[in-house]
């Protein structure tokens, strides 16, 4: 990883160890470069992982049984009584709502995401529809190339994020996924998971319970600008 440092008319190029720490506003994000990845639209593209932090899920949260009721009267009032079956909630940075079901699609999302908007629980929350995806051999090979053991599991996520809408994709909503798949004891700990979402394919893994989330991705340019210092 490089970064270009700007200082007057000057321009130098400054190497980064392949791992980072980055100071934010509440918190501190820790970064790997794990290696190469290459895409067909984007050709070869840096993998980074990055600690996301540990997840409070369901009972772990103080208003777990006000959501519980809150899940029953949407699942009602939606006409889909899977979004009362098999759900969960976890806080990450921010709170998510993991729901699982058979299949999943843009417009459920565009149906489920608005109505969990409103409530006395809190001033908007993400939510993320859940289905599970085969693993082809491709994936096996792609993900044990770049991972160093290939994905044994693969979920379809569909995002509502909070004050945004739908959108393409969510880390700390994937990261959220991956909690919510490990902590209902189906799922290895000793695997990634796959999370394929509308703007791509993220990886997750949490090796133990009280560990932090670790999510994998492509590195991608976004924007460039310059910093006087």
């Amino acid at each position: 990883l490089s970064v270009l440092v700007h200082h007057q008319e000057s321009e130098q190029k400054v190497d980064i160890p392949d791992a980072v720490i980055l100071q934010l506003e509440n918190s501190v994000a820790h970064c790997r470069f794990l290696g190469s990845l290459h895409t067909g639209r984007s050709g070869q593209l840096p993998l980074v992982a990055v600690e996301m932090g540990h997840p409070t899920i369901n009972k772990a949260n103080a208003d777990f049984a006000d959501v519980q009721a809150y899940m029953a009267e949407q699942a009602q009032a939606l006409g889909l009584p899977a979004i009362k079956r098999d759900w969960s909630l976890v806080s990450l940075s921010n709170r998510h709502l993991v729901i699982n079901m058979d299949k999943v699609d843009r417009e459920l999302i565009l149906k489920i995401g608005p109505a969990l908007q409103v409530s006395k629980l809190w001033d908007g929350i993400n939510v993320h529809i859940v289905a599970p995806k085969a693993v082809s051999e491709a994936d096996r090979r792609i993900s044990a190339q770049i991972l160093g053991s290939p994905i044994e599991e693969l979920y379809e996520v569909f995002v509502w994020e909070r004050g945004a809408g739908e959108t393409q994709a969510c880390g700390s909503g994937a990261s959220a996924v991956g909690a919510s798949a490990f902590h209902s004891g189906l799922s290895e700990r000793r695997h990634w998971l796959g999370i394929d979402m509308p703007g791509g394919r993220l990886y997750i893994k949490q090796e133990q319970p009280e560990d932090s989330v670790t999510l994998a991705g492509p590195g991608q340019m976004v924007f460039r600008g310059k910093v006087n210092i």
